[in-house]
């Protein structure tokens, strides 16, 4: 049987890293259903590709962000879905509906953050749209 593509692209490590790159970029991917963002606080996170990103509604408004901290780096989320603040478990710091961060513990050990800065510290937002009851994300 004649295919065109050589088999090991199948199993081979670097072309999987690169689809899981060009297909979230390029692509709208399903996330969840309206019900699960339906409260205040209430969040999904999916990995998609290498990605970690997390749906959350913020005072009702839906957004998308990577679901990594900007100031250490750790996960925001760490369940699959439920109801909490967007805030990071390691260092308390919490975002707003623009991925802003809003509240940081011990804020006056830290220098006094300029509001450029703290744009600068903005959580990576990703493009987000709803079709009926269904919620989509892309990279792009």
């Amino acid at each position: 049987m004649f295919s065109n593509i050589t088999p090991k692209y199948y199993f081979d490590v670097d072309t999987f890293e690169l689809e899981k790159q060009r297909i979230f970029s390029d692509n709208w991917i399903f996330v969840c259903h309206g019900d699960d963002l339906a409260n205040h606080n209430d969040f999904v996170t999916r990995k998609i590709g290498n990605i970690p990103v997390v749906l959350q509604n913020i005072n009702g408004s839906i957004k998308a962000f990577m679901n990594v901290c900007s100031h250490r780096f750790s996960i925001l989320q760490t369940q699959e879905k439920g109801n909490r603040a967007l805030f990071c478990p390691y260092h308390g710091w919490s975002f707003n509906n623009e991925g802003k961060p809003t509240g940081i513990p011990k804020k006056p050990l830290f220098k006094d953050f300029t509001e450029q800065e703290l744009c600068d510290l903005k959580l990576k937002e990703y493009r987000l749209d709803s079709c009926g009851n269904f919620y989509f994300v892309t990279g792009k």
